[in-house]
């Protein structure tokens, strides 16, 4: 089995499993409408298209991603997203961690600077 039958074996499994139903498009546009359980995802083709379609999915399965407002769900998903990109290789591209740890310290640091996380403070490690 090629990777990319991998990848849209899980992708096939996921979206029966916890009744999904997808709407490809490009990446770019990728969202998830949690209420209809609707993804709008790309076909996963390798292992950033799988990413993002998963972190549609879990956007629909995760509970509280309709109350989560200051960024937890997207950081939330995508750690979802990850892992099951590790069930499928068994392991992660550099890549796609990066970018989920730059994501989530960003939206960790907004939240902050807002206002909608009032309980966290920024601390300079540096120091």
């Amino acid at each position: 089995m090629t990777v990319k039958e991998q990848y849209q074996r899980r992708a096939r499994w996921l979206l029966t499993r916890h009744g999904i139903r997808q709407i490809p498009c490009e990446p770019q546009w990728a969202l998830a409408h949690s209420s209809e359980n609707v993804i709008r995802a790309p076909e996963p083709v390798d292992a950033k298209s799988f990413y993002i379609f998963a972190h549609e999915v879990a956007h629909c399965i995760l509970p509280g991603h309709k109350y989560m407002d200051w960024g937890a769900s997207e950081i939330e998903a995508d750690l979802w997203a990850v892992a099951e990109l590790k069930r499928v290789r068994g392991w992660v591209p550099v890549t796609i961690t990066r970018s989920v740890n730059a994501r989530a310290a960003t939206l960790t640091a907004d939240a902050i600077s807002s206002g909608r996380l009032p309980l966290a403070k920024l601390v300079d490690i540096g120091k």
